[in-house]
């Protein structure tokens, strides 16, 4: 093996997250001939773990066994670099720093960087802050002062032979004072330092840093590089860290329902899921509040820095198993392509990332030696989203497939389709997304269980406008994002649902309800909404016409049976609204049978994902009565709210938990009528 351009000694301390985030910034450099030399009395227990399984998913991390100041000695012992670069837990590289100082190396024997200083000291006003530093401007304090941070520092390898040799001591009272002693001993034998203006990267400040480099200067705002969801279904809540490029993928998963469709009654109790291409978790965690709490699900991921936030996102949830690797057709290490865009599209296919930000080694295994070495057998759900890959996993996997109850996935490209079902002969393509500015998904069902789905749907989602900033927080289908902290009190989970539409500006009924949806979602409750297009002006337009025109209105076409529909999503007040519209529209008329079994069917899978405490609906036709059974099937409480004296059949109320008028004139009205009783629930709406 040839040696590295670049040696980095990187200094460990027991914060996953800064370590995290500083190997990433060295995997993402333009120059990838460089190798890492961790050393650091924080590289105990967690840490260890971490650097372990760095260690072995890269070759270039190479494991120094000594603390920090000691450590250093082994360090440049081992180094084979023509450079070495230093870095530690709170800083992390700009990506062309070691190709540009590699560019730099005949200009002096001590390269001198600039770099960032970000202020990360807990309620400091300035938390948050960065503030670009210099070492230009107190070069001349070099022998009196602490002038630069090791991650402003690169130096030529040879110059350490010609200074005295490093051993346990002097007993430095810190890694700066150790620093600073090693830049005056490159001095004191001639080196010739340069000062580079340019940056090398950005160093986190904290209460306990040892360096007063700190000067006044205009701050500029740095955004947090993860952001704290928090998902619930009716029983329980769970927080995750996602990255800030990765909110779009919660939304789709909890809010857009990307996996709903499978019959959760029949999975095996507990269930067993297979993630491939687990990411941040994000499915694993859809798993247990989804499928069942007690679900047995396997991640595989092979993307270092992920892995690590997989593993803080899963620790707590039990029965995941997280695997430090991607699956393949083989035993193989693969060059990793960065995407710049979002670290869930990261792939080893350079049709899908043709400009990567970097290029990261990640160890692949063969698919179907995996499956034999953990004696899966039967698994109740696969799960496959591997950028490009699903082929050939699909491919290695091979006859392990028949045991394979439901497979999901993702549709990278609609010329992979084809193959996709090929290797998938013991299934049924029951539900396709395709999508035009993201991986559609592709639903199988293997064919002994094809009877549990009534019929095949096909939705081609079409992109309106955009949706929005990408750091939004939603409030999601079948779970809800809340900002509140763990322990704080539960709020319950309503959904309306009616063929009446909810948009309907000329109805009474639609709008007392959006007014009382805005209250609860004031309050914190967690509101969703299915409604039809059904209006009671009989000369106004299909609303879809309208909605087409809003910029975060997201359109899917579908078919069930013999009838074809739309489906309108957008957000009203913070909470998601889902518009069924049969094709071609119609904004008056009642609902044909199939058209009312398919708003019966499409809403089924609405409640199940959602899981309300409380399904709010009204209207007599045949699609809204299917509101009714669809509710209780999910075990929540039914009510039926009138708000006129039109209703003459008083079957329609006979399976609702509670029938609510808004006054006693109301009550005494239908009690006389129909012999029914009723809550009276005036407003507004408390």
């Amino acid at each position: 093996m040839s040696d590295p351009a670049v040696s980095v000694v990187l200094s460990v301390s027991d914060d996953l997250s800064l370590l995290t985030w500083a190997i990433e910034s060295l995997r993402r450099q333009t120059l990838g001939d460089w190798e890492l030399l961790p050393v650091g009395a924080g590289a105990v227990g967690a840490t260890r773990e971490f650097l372990d399984c760095a260690a072995t998913a890269d070759q270039r991390i190479r494991l120094v066994e000594h603390p920090f100041l000691r450590g250093r000695a082994a360090a440049y012992s081992a180094a084979r670099g023509y450079l070495i670069a230093y870095l530690d837990s709170g800083g992390e590289f700009y990506h062309d720093h070691l190709a540009r100082a590699w560019e730099g190396r005949g200009r002096g024997d001590v390269l001198v960087f600039r770099y960032d200083l970000i202020a990360d000291v807990a309620g400091s006003p300035d938390a948050g802050t960065a503030t670009r530093y210099d070492p230009l401007t107190r070069h001349d304090k070099l022998f009196s002062e602490s002038v630069v941070a090791a991650i402003g520092v690169v130096h030529r390898r040879e110059l350490l032979a010609r200074i005295e040799p490093f051993t346990d001591g002097p007993d430095y009272r810190s890694a700066v004072e150790a620093d600073d002693d090693l830049w005056r001993k490159l001095a004191r034998v001639g080196a010739r330092f340069v000062y580079i203006p340019a940056a090398s990267g950005k160093w986190r400040v904290r209460s306990d840093t040892q360096l007063s480099l700190r000067p006044a200067a205009s701050p500029c705002a740095v955004p947090p590089a993860l952001v704290a969801v928090t998902v619930h279904n009716a029983v329980e809540k769970r927080q995750m860290l996602i990255p800030r490029d990765e909110t779009g993928t919660v939304a789709r998963i909890f809010g857009e329902g990307k996996y709903d469709g499978v019959p959760v009654d029949k999975l095996r109790v507990p269930p067993v899921i297979v993630d491939v291409g687990a990411n941040v978790g994000v499915f694993a965690l859809y798993a247990k509040l989804r499928f069942h709490r007690d679900a047995i699900v396997h991640c595989f991921e092979p993307h270092l820095p992920t892995i690590e936030l997989l593993r803080r996102n899963v620790r707590e949830l039990p029965g995941v198993t997280v695997h430090p690797f991607g699956l393949g057709r083989g035993d193989v290490t693969a060059e990793l392509r960065l995407d710049p865009r979002s670290s869930a599209g990261h792939s080893i296919k350079a049709e899908h990332v043709r400009h990567p930000e970097g290029i990261a080694r990640v160890t692949l295994r063969d698919a179907g030696a995996v499956w034999d070495d953990l004696g899966l057998g039967e698994v109740d759900v696969l799960k496959l989203d591997a950028c490009g890959c699903e082929g050939d996993i699909l491919e290695a996997l091979g006859p392990h497939l028949t045991q394979v109850r439901f497979v999901l996935v993702a549709l990278n490209c609609v010329t992979d389709r084809p193959r996709i079902e090929a290797l998938l002969p013991r299934h049924q393509l029951v539900i396709e997304t395709t999508r035009t500015a993201e991986p559609g998904l592709l639903k199988f069902v293997r064919l002994d269980l094809r009877g549990e789905m009534a019929a095949r749907v096909t939705v081609h989602s079409t992109h309106i406008a955009g949706v929005g900033p990408a750091d939004r927080t939603p409030v999601m289908s079948g779970f809800a994002a809340t900002s509140r902290a763990r322990g704080s009190s539960y709020f319950p989970r309503v959904m309306f649902a009616s063929y009446h539409c909810y948009h309907d500006s000329a109805s009474g009924a639609a709008l007392c309800t959006r007014d009382l949806f805005a209250l609860l979602t004031a309050r914190g409750w967690a509101c969703r909404v299915f409604t039809g297009p059904n209006l009671d002006d009989p000369v106004a337009p299909p609303v879809g016409d309208k909605l087409r025109a809003y910029p975060t209105t997201q359109m899917a076409r579908g078919r069930f049976g013999n009838a074809d529909f739309t489906l309108y999503h957008s957000q009203a007040g913070g909470f998601p609204v889902t518009m069924f519209a049969p094709d071609p529209p119609a904004a008056t008329r009642s609902p044909t049978q199939e058209e009312a079994r398919a708003f019966a069917a499409v809403l089924s899978d609405a409640i199940r994902e959602f899981r309300p405490d409380v399904v709010l609906t009204y209207g007599g036709d045949d699609a809204s009565r299917a509101v009714v059974e669809a509710g209780r099937a999910v075990g929540a409480a039914v009510v039926f709210w009138l708000h006129n004296r039109a209703y003459t059949d008083a079957t329609i109320f006979r399976d609702c938990d509670t029938v609510v008028v808004p006054s006693e004139a109301s009550r005494g009205h239908y009690r006389d009528l129909l012999g029914l009783e009723s809550v009276v629930l005036p407003g507004p709406w408390m």
